[in-house]
């Protein structure tokens, strides 16, 4: 895993983009223009998409064009690398979460009712990093600056590889359907590519092999587990309260 994934990360990242516009372009229709499709499940839909074309569209979009003014900034921060990549990736996923979690509080402006449809299982901020989403990325993070400093994985390589972790973790821990939704891999490799951008690291890393290829799918998905049955402890011990999310079979799943 050397050579050719760094020629086709990039070119696999494209075929998920056109997959996953593929797929939205068929699965939006049924969703919007039939009557068996249940309400609330159009209003958890139009949530989603909101959030695809904010977080992935337009987040994706100034990311890449002012990747090189963020690079050099990012650069500039003292401390070790590491650390800022754990950083950065952190800071990602929390504005990512702060669309979604915006979004499930829009809930009347997309046809449904606050804390009864929803993206997230919350509305409010807080308790979404803390014990259901970012608290649970921090790990696989941790995994990603471990594995930068040894392996010399392209930011391409970490964009797909997270976005394929990420799609595994939605897989199964909401809807196995989120395998065939390629935007997952969007979602989830917006978290890492700048920060993998921007960490330097030392010339002489070892080239990636195949097996490191599938460690660093594996490897901060496994991480994150401790922490999600803590989290899920933490939560269900304060009796917090949950949106009740309901996501019809076709419509994108909630989170």
């Amino acid at each position: 895993m050397s050579a050719t994934p760094r020629l086709s990360a990039p070119w696999l990242i494209r075929l998920a983009g056109a997959w996953s516009l593929t797929v939205l372009a068929i699965v939006c229709p049924i969703v919007f223009l039939s009557d068996a499709v249940p309400a609330d499940a159009k209003v958890v839909t139009r949530m989603m998409l909101t959030a695809l074309v904010l977080w992935v569209g337009v987040g994706g979009a100034l990311m890449l064009r002012h990747r090189e003014a963020i690079v050099r900034w990012w650069r500039a921060v003292p401390g070790p690398e590491s650390l800022k990549f754990v950083a950065g990736a952190t800071a990602l996923a929390c504005i990512e979460e702060a669309i979604t979690v915006t979004m499930t509080n829009l809930a009347p402006v997309f046809g449904g009712t606050r804390g009864v449809e929803g993206i997230t299982n919350t509305t409010n901020y807080l308790h979404l990093i803390l014990l259901h989403s970012v608290i649970v990325f921090v790990p696989a993070f941790v995994v990603w600056g471990w594995l930068l400093r040894r392996y010399a994985f392209a930011p391409a390589q970490v964009f797909l590889l997270y976005g394929v972790t990420g799609t595994l973790a939605e897989a199964l821990s909401v809807r196995l359907d989120s395998l065939l939704a390629g935007y997952w891999i969007f979602v989830y490799g917006l978290f890492v590519w700048l920060p993998a951008e921007a960490m330097r690291r030392p010339p002489d890393l070892c080239p990636p092999r195949l097996r490191h290829g599938v460690a660093a799918v594996v490897l901060p998905f496994v991480a994150a587990i401790p922490v999600a049955f803590v989290a899920i402890g933490v939560d269900r011990a304060l009796g917090l309260e949950h949106v009740a999310m309901h996501a019809a079979a076709g419509a994108p799943p909630a989170r």
